[in-house]
């Protein structure tokens, strides 16, 4: 091969590259009221993993070409993170590669379709509410790693640092801020026992697992609709835990809260504002249904104290 041809031939390489970084990043995503592009969500979801293929494809040939054209050829060959290559090969990715291939994964972002959103407003010509619709996997991009809270609210300094093959590191800083969970819970009449059968009169604090939370928010036409959660990663309504816990993330704005749950008078919150990004995770008292249970063995005991009382009466008066 040519040495101008090849050189040439490596200009193309870097054309068709950039132009795939373009295309992922305009199929990527899209709002929810469109039409994709390609007609249907799987096939723009698999168009949008083609480029990215092809793009690390012609990352290959063009490390193909290079190191046909490079006079030198270095035959030593080291491994970083498992993966063997030429140390020229690695000179061309330190070089010239690396940041290709990491706008490629970079391109796969839903900013086109966020700023679409955000010069309509978040709605449709009609006025209903449209959200983001992703055409990729963030699980694919990104590293993640699970960090244990601690259990005291408060303000925390986090500090990542991200390590290269290299040597090299960035790091970044920022300050989280701690909440606790909210939870809903009721107050029920407590089981009776023999040996304390008094406490059925008395109510004892539960956490109410599997209840139905929903978040509404006014929209810009001054209606309640129910917040879109998964444009901010979360499910709205949520079905509290374990221990009846249930949190909301929101940005600003007004909203009310609602919980159902089975055998228990569905809540209702009143309007409240949030001014800036905060956390929706108030303690949720849920009343029960009226109390037969109690009602009724009421009853029997009156019953029984009453018929108890009569025949002592009447024995009386035969004596």
């Amino acid at each position: 091969m040519k040495i101008v041809q090849g050189l040439k031939k490596l200009r193309v390489i870097e054309k068709r590259m950039a132009k795939g970084i373009e295309e992922i990043q305009v199929l990527s995503s899209a709002l929810s009221n469109e039409k994709p592009v390609m007609g249907n969500e799987e096939k723009q979801e698999t168009e949008v993993k083609s480029l990215v293929q092809s793009n690390f494809d012609l990352v290959e040939e063009y490390l193909r070409l290079k190191l046909a054209l490079e006079k030198t050829n270095l035959e030593v060959s080291t491994s970083i993170s498992g993966e063997a290559r030429t140390l020229s090969e690695w000179l061309v990715i330190r070089r010239k590669l690396g940041s290709t291939m990491l706008s490629t994964v970079g391109a796969m972002n839903d900013r086109a379709a966020e700023n679409r959103r955000t010069l309509n407003r978040g709605l449709t010509p009609e006025g209903q509410a449209v959200h983001v619709v992703r055409f990729y996997d963030e699980k694919t991009k990104n590293y993640e790693a699970v960090i244990k809270a601690p259990d005291q609210s408060g303000k925390y300094r986090l500090t990542t640092r991200i390590i290269y093959t290299d040597n090299t590191y960035e790091q970044s800083a920022k300050v989280v801020l701690v909440r606790p969970y909210g939870y809903v819970y009721t107050e029920k009449y407590q089981s009776w026992s023999w040996q304390k059968p008094w406490q059925i009169f008395f109510k004892e604090k539960t956490r109410v697992k599997g209840a139905q939370v929903a978040l509404y928010v006014l929209n810009q036409k001054k209606e309640w609709v129910l917040w879109q959660a998964d444009s901010y990663k979360q499910k709205n309504p949520q079905a509290s835990g374990e221990n009846g816990e249930y949190v909301f993330v929101v940005p600003p704005g007004k909203y009310f809260l609602t919980v159902k749950s089975e055998g228990l008078i569905r809540y209702e919150s009143g309007e409240f504002k949030v001014s800036e990004n905060s956390v929706v995770n108030s303690p949720v008292a849920m009343r029960a249904l009226f109390p037969w249970r109690v009602l009724v063995v009421s009853l029997l005991i009156f019953a029984v104290v009453f018929y108890a009382g009569k025949k002592t009466f009447f024995n009386k008066d035969k004596v």
